[in-house]
């Protein structure tokens, strides 16, 4: 699998599930240690549990809590961005 066809990463215990066109795999690694190894342009750090590849997103809605938004990812997963990710978000790939 090409790091290209990943469109999440999501934080499962000590482990992080890896979502792609292809299904759900595991890695035995920490999301902050996967975050240090990707290119920030192309991924995204929604929040403590995720990281998303900005190309995969589909659209941005607002979110279940007050000033989070819902990432809808092409697969048509719903992935929450933190307020405080928001921020970086808008600031980052320039307000939406």
């Amino acid at each position: 699998m090409r790091l290209s066809e990943i469109n999440r990463f999501e934080s499962v215990g000590n482990h992080s599930a890896v979502y792609s066109q292809y299904g759900k795999s595991f890695l035995h690694s920490s999301l902050s240690k996967i975050e240090q190894r990707l290119d920030p342009q192309q991924f995204f750090r929604a929040s403590r549990a995720d990281i998303v590849r900005v190309s995969a997103i589909k659209e941005l809605e607002a979110g279940i809590t007050s000033g989070s938004m819902l990432a809808i990812l092409q697969d048509g997963q719903a992935v929450e961005v933190s307020r405080r990710q928001v921020q970086v978000l808008r600031t980052v790939f320039g307000g939406f």
